[in-house]
């Protein structure tokens, strides 16, 4: 079974959404679907604001508040050179 941020990054691509934003979904469903992982710290990577390349997942710290920071802190070094490549 994949880690828990492959499995944040998964989710946060293949729902195109952080993973915060879908946490009353996690006990739906779709959110037991094995490697659907919803819970803060996936985030999608968006080029040009909405063409969706691939998703950044973090795990480790005691709160998925600060998992989520640090992706988006990620995402923001590489967002003007996505951008460009537009």
């Amino acid at each position: 079974m994949a880690n828990l941020s492959e499995q944040k990054a998964k989710t946060a691509a293949n729902f195109s959404a952080a993973t915060s934003a879908m946490r009353e979904r996690a006990n739906s469903a779709i959110g037991h679907l094995n490697g659907v992982l919803m819970s803060a710290g996936g985030v999608p990577v968006l080029m040009g604001g909405s063409v969706l390349v691939a998703g950044v997942g973090v795990s480790g710290s005691p709160a998925g508040e600060a998992d989520e920071e640090c992706a988006l802190a990620g995402i923001a070094k590489i967002q003007e050179d996505l951008d460009r490549k537009q």
